[in-house]
């Protein structure tokens, strides 16, 4: 696995979704035709193309290239005919069709791009546009990356895994998420303090750093999942 990916294989993977969906599921998982996202299934409904872009695509195709990883895939019993087709996010994909203008009104033939996921147009949101240049997006996810130029070998960080990903630029980015960060706060602040907001002496302690130095409380962030 490992030699062929670009990110490690976490329970939000679609393999491991896939392959859940395989083995609890079986009837369910052959009536599969195609594997989209979100916004891969609106794609499809404005164009009637079953594309992704690269990086959404990571988990069966060479994030490079949009080659599908036959021999992964035949390996895990998962049909290659599902996948749809890895494209560059910035690449026009197709064109709104006349039944959809039919449907709903909107003019036959505006170009659709393939679009990328949230995390990734977020980390152009902070304005990385060179190397060495750190980010970091809190939300219901926690990410934390850098921007580089050159490749680097992931498979020495042996404890944690790490997302590595060709960007723009001819730079790579890498980086780190937690699935609970803003999400696992509100959590605390609901059940354990009891308030549907932040109280301000929480806040006030924060932008101080008073909290205590001694035996402070740990909180494990992963216990809670999105």
């Amino acid at each position: 696995y490992k030699p062929i990916m670009t990110s490690p294989l976490t329970p939000s993977s679609r393999i491991a979704k896939l392959l859940w969906l395989k083995n609890n599921e079986p009837n369910t998982m052959k009536k599969v035709y195609a594997l989209l996202e979100p916004k891969d299934y609106i794609n499809f409904k404005l164009t009637g193309e079953y594309k992704t872009s690269l990086l959404s695509g990571r988990d069966f195709v060479d994030v490079k290239t949009g080659k599908v990883h036959s021999k992964f895939l035949n390996m895990l019993e998962i049909p290659e005919s599902i996948i749809p087709k890895a494209v560059p996010s910035h690449s026009i994909i197709g064109t709104t069709t006349k039944s959809l203008e039919e449907e709903i009104g909107l003019p036959k033939g505006i170009p659709v791009i393939a679009g990328e996921m949230d995390s990734i147009t977020s980390i152009i949101g902070t304005g990385i546009a060179k190397k060495n240049m750190c980010y970091n997006i809190s939300g219901t996810s926690e990410i934390i990356g850098i921007s580089i130029d050159q490749q680097v070998n992931l498979s020495r960080t042996k404890k944690q895994p790490y997302f590595g990903y060709p960007f723009y630029n001819n730079l790579q980015i890498i980086f780190e998420a937690t699935q609970a960060s803003g999400k696992s706060i509100n959590w605390f602040i609901k059940n354990i303090i009891g308030s549907d907001k932040i109280p301000n002496e929480l806040m006030i302690a924060n932008k101080k750093n008073d909290f205590p130095k001694m035996n402070p409380l740990i909180f494990l962030p992963y216990i809670f999942l999105c």
